[in-house]
Parts: structure tokens; sequence; C-alpha cells
């Protein structure tokens, strides 16, 4: 029988820690958009900074949930029931986020009849057929899957501080 580890695999860990970055970074992309012209440089630039942060997030979910099915990971059993389903509900909720929300990123590029830029070098080809209308429906869904996906990366947050300094337990040392 496999012990059960006090903490997660470093290389979840990690990951888990970039992936939080490279949010961040999405985020602060998104806000920066609003400062510049839609057809300067400038929203180009970011254009393609949105897109190669969004596939590095996608690469990286894939790895995390590689990561995660593939490592033992810490109990919860010391947890009431509830907090543990909803603890499940949660991080499969953003392990779901990972995927659907650049996903849906690349298909409405691809609708709105553009290749995905990286990194400024390549592009993924337009591999849909182009269709503003169901570009621009899918432009309003990965515009609230952002915010709900802001607001379960907050929740999380708030929990593991919630068991930082109010529970005192070791949920947040766990990913240290």
């Amino acid at each position: 029988m496999t012990p059960v580890p006090s903490r997660y695999a470093s290389v979840f860990r990690s990951l888990h820690w970039l992936l939080l970055a490279a949010l961040i970074l999405q985020f602060a992309i998104v806000f920066s958009f609003g400062l510049f012209d839609e057809h300067s440089t400038g929203h180009t630039v970011l254009f393609v900074a949105h897109t190669t942060t969004g596939t590095i997030i996608l690469i990286g979910g894939a790895l995390l949930l590689l990561a995660r099915l593939t490592t033992a990971t810490p109990s919860n059993a010391g947890l009431p029931v509830w907090q543990q389903k909803l603890s499940a509900l949660v991080h499969w909720s953003l392990y779901l986020l990972l995927f659907v929300q650049p996903l849906g990123g690349i298909a409405m590029t691809m609708l709105h009849g553009h290749t995905v830029p990286l990194f400024g070098l390549f592009e993924i080809p337009q591999l849909l057929p182009e269709s503003k209308g169901l570009g621009a429906a899918l432009g309003e869904f990965h515009e609230i899957v952002a915010w709900v996906f802001a607001g379960l990366i907050g929740f999380h947050a708030v929990a593991a501080l919630y068991h930082y300094w109010v529970v005192r337990d070791d949920i947040l040392q766990r990913m240290r």
C-alpha cells in the first residue's frame, strides 16, 4: 500500500503556481486591451500575448491534470464531508476550465476568420470555417467563463487562507 503524502508532488506544486502566474498575467493582458485602439500595434501585441498565454495555460492544464492523475495526493479525510465534496467540485471545475477557456478562445478566433498567433513566431491555422455570428456568441461565452474562472480561483484561494488562518490545519502547506 502506497503511503499517503503530506504534500502534493513537487511537479504538481510547481505547475499549480506557474498556472496561477499565467492566469494572473492573462487577466492583466485582458484588462490592458482597453488602453489601445483595436487596430493599433499595441492591441496586436496584446492579442499575440493573450493567445500565447492561453495556449500555455492549456498545455500547463494538461500537464497539471496528468500530474494529478499520476501522483499520490494528500488525504482530505480530516475535513467534514461537505468540505470534501465542495473541494472536489471546485478542483475538478478548475481543471475543466483550464481546457474550456483556452479551447473556446482558440475556436472563437478561428470563427472570426483568423489564425491563432503563438509567441509571434508561428500560428495555429484557421481550422474552423468562418462564422462571425457563432464567433460573437462564443466570445460572450468566453467572457462569462473568464469571470466564473476568476470567481472559482478566488474562492479556492479564500478557502485555503481560511484553513490557514481560521482552522489552522495543513491544507495550505500541502501546496507550498
